[in-house]
């Protein structure tokens, strides 16, 4: 009897909608973020095993 859902207005269905489509594109940046973070991990692993420090080398000022 009183179980049944209320009909959804046009503004409702259209949040609905935009809502749907927001979680499916977080849900797509959420996977980009996570292979860059696992790319980058292996680039660290590999940088250590090699001895390469990732800092700049340091120079000397050339003067003109």
């Amino acid at each position: 009897m009183g179980d049944e859902p209320l009909p959804e207005t046009p503004r409702e269905s259209r949040l609905r909608m935009e809502v749907s489509q927001l979680k499916r594109l977080l849900g797509r940046k959420d996977c980009g973020a996570g292979f860059f973070n696992g790319a980058l991990q292996k680039v660290e692993a590999r940088r250590q095993r090699s001895g390469i420090s990732g800092e700049k080398a340091s120079t000397t000022k050339s003067k003109n």
